[in-house]
């Protein structure tokens, strides 16, 4: 059995984001949230005004992967998804955001690359960033299919902070829900397992 996350958040309420099932509490840094359908229960619903954040969250030192569903709604803007600190393309940042023109953008620490991927609007996607500490390659993908992969060229030490759904004290404010986050301190790169809320838990972590 894979080891779990040392995140996970079913972000389906208030008090849920306050007590992750693994790993320190998520808060929401300004504007409103609520909490709609998702893919596991309720998910998280962000209309354009709020994110949430953990400003305790230190990166794993080497390889790691995050993964998310996402319901992208709303119309094409720059809107941030995942992103660590300010998320002003410093070489200790990384980030996966939409562009103006509805295209999938990443920066890896040394190079932002748009992407040919779209957008899906008003549908759940599944979607991961995965960096392989060894070989210095971020690597994105979206219903288990690997549609970006770049050798930064360098290790970055990330810095503290994690931010869902926006960027620090500033715009790029995400339209959607966004369910069934989880952040792993090991090299996953098979997400076949996505459709299992709780794949990869131990008993201790399923009686939670």
């Amino acid at each position: 059995m894979e080891r779990p996350p040392i995140l996970f958040n079913r972000l389906q309420s208030s008090s849920e984001l306050a007590s992750n099932v693994i790993g320190s509490a998520l808060l929401v840094e300004s504007g409103t949230v609520a909490y709609a359908a998702g893919m596991f229960g309720d998910a998280i619903s962000l209309v354009g005004t709020g994110n949430i954040e953990d400003l305790s969250f230190t990166w794993p030192t080497g390889s790691w992967a995050i993964e998310a569903w996402i319901f992208a709604t709303g119309s094409n803007a720059v809107k941030r998804w995942f992103t660590n600190v300010d998320g002003n393309g410093l070489s200790t940042d990384f980030w996966l955001r939409e562009t103006g023109a509805g295209f999938l953008n990443i920066w890896d620490g040394q190079v932002e690359t748009t992407t040919a991927t779209s957008v899906n609007r008003n549908v759940w996607d599944h979607y991961a960033l995965v960096w392989d500490d060894p070989n210095t390659t971020i690597t994105a993908f979206k219903n288990n299919s690997s549609f970006y992969s770049n050798n930064a060229g360098a290790s970055p030490t990330w810095k503290s902070e994690l931010y869902i759904g926006g960027k620090n004290g500033s715009g790029e404010r995400f339209d959607g829900k966004i369910d069934n986050i989880k952040i792993y301190d090991y090299l996953k790169n098979d997400f076949n397992d996505r459709f299992n809320e709780r794949a990869g838990m131990n008993d201790q972590v399923m009686a939670a």
